[in-house]
């Protein structure tokens, strides 16, 4: 049986404290690349999240990873 390839992850976005305690934003690939980061460390989180949405970051709510209860109709969130 032909083993199938996976799905593509699409990008995901990280938030951190760099060494300076300056917060920065990666994009970072499926294959874990980085694509894109903040050329600058900021001074609150608010505002390294105001550049990261000039740069194309939307927030997506996680997903559920589907049913876990002991029927179909069970889910936890």
């Amino acid at each position: 049986m032909a083993q199938k390839d996976p799905l593509p992850m699409e990008p995901v976005w990280r938030f951190y404290l760099d060494e300076q305690e300056g917060w920065k934003w990666q994009r970072i690939g499926g294959d874990l690349t980085v694509i894109a980061e903040s050329e600058i460390g900021w001074g609150n989180y608010e505002s390294c999240l105001e550049d990261a949405k000039r740069q194309g970051y939307e927030f997506q709510p996680s997903q559920s990873a589907g049913p876990k209860g002991p029927s179909d109709r069970t889910w936890w969130y």
